[in-house]
């Protein structure tokens, strides 16, 4: 009886002395947030998180910046695009995704993430650098978006931002996407091999495989993104009001490894490594990935996370503009940057 009570008091006073604790020592003691990850259906530098986050990344570099493992952990669900990504917030199966502009509209028009949900992040601007390639081979005849009359043209999916920019870019053009071209949905992985086929005419190349295809040769680029929506923030992170309320710490420190991470892989004393790591998430050889990967050439990331209303209000009106919706969305009332590392001015 009296070793039981002993027990029951030394328990009692663990426990207070626990909730009395400090902050930062409750914290210590508490167990890392499980962060799953939604990725927006690319690998590489094309979603960033995979490199950041890589096998090799997790085990010899971002334990030394002494958050990952201990304030979070971490696992990735890899997609076929951002409306999957859309699908698996509605349904609370992961935690932060990788959101385009299409699908940002959606979530918010339908209200489809309970409570809520926010823009926390930049992903990928097409700002400068890389831009997303509309591609044919190399002895077509299509010179231009005119020459696509009565082609097969094909992106990622139905309602992905590749998708509208490029019916956004027919019809300033004078062609009705439904009308003037036939639009086929490709996997980016497979879209080389359907242009080389003939299985379709014009097709939306992405990093890594714009550059595995140019290093085969037989292919050029008809247009690219940029042409048709200018400077622009395509893809970004977003997560349920709900979640940033329960775990901000968590979510703060993820990004503090997220840039951390980014400016590992940037830094030129890391070039070989970074060049392994992006041939163990891409499986493209590494002389392929030496002349682009992570350089002026390949796409754009803000170093510091942040981005405008005013990019991604852009292509979101776009949606309009062609007809997809019948209303657009304000994208300042859905843009929080305060879990970002550093100030955005």
């Amino acid at each position: 009886m009296t070793n039981s009570l002993s027990r029951r008091k030394f328990m009692a006073v663990s426990a207070a002395s626990a909730l009395a604790a400090p902050a930062f020592i409750r914290s210590a003691m508490a167990a890392p947030v499980p962060i799953r990850f939604g990725n927006a259906g690319a690998v590489g530098s094309g979603c960033i998180e995979t490199l950041i986050f890589s096998p090799t990344m997790q085990k010899e570099v971002l334990p030394s910046f002494g958050r990952f493992g201990k304030d979070y952990t971490f696992s990735m669900i890899l997609t076929k695009g951002s409306p999957e990504v859309v699908t698996l917030l509605a349904a609370g199966q992961v935690d932060i995704g990788t959101l385009s502009f299409s699908s940002l509209s959606a979530v918010v028009q339908k209200d489809m993430v309970p409570g809520g949900i926010k823009v926390i992040a930049d992903s990928y601007q097409d700002s400068h650098g890389f831009s997303n390639t509309y591609a044919a081979k190399e002895d077509s005849p299509i010179k231009s978006i005119a020459d696509l009359r009565g082609k097969r043209v094909a992106t990622n999916g139905f309602g992905t931002g590749p998708d509208i920019l490029l019916r956004l870019m027919l019809q300033r053009n004078g062609l009705d996407p439904k009308t003037d071209v036939e639009l086929l949905e490709i996997g980016f992985p497979n879209m080389g091999a359907a242009i080389r086929q003939d299985r379709i005419d014009c097709g939306c190349m992405v990093q890594p495989f714009w550059a595995v295809e140019q290093a085969k040769g037989g292919v050029k680029a008809v247009f690219t993104q940029r042409e048709i929506i200018g400077d622009a923030a395509l893809l970004f992170h977003g997560a349920p009001v709900s979640f940033l309320k329960a775990q901000p710490d968590a979510v703060r420190a993820f990004f503090a490894d997220y840039y951390d991470g980014m400016k590992w892989l940037y830094d030129p004393a890391n070039r070989e490594k970074v060049l392994e790591i992006g041939n163990e998430v891409t499986k493209s050889p590494i002389e392929t990935l030496r002349p682009y990967f992570l350089t002026d050439e390949d796409y754009y990331h803000a170093p510091d996370g942040c981005l405008t209303a005013a990019m991604i209000q852009k292509p979101v009106d776009a949606m309009k503009e062609v007809g997809l919706t019948s209303s657009s969305i304000d994208v300042a009332s859905v843009l929080d940057l305060s879990y970002l590392p550093g100030k955005c001015s």
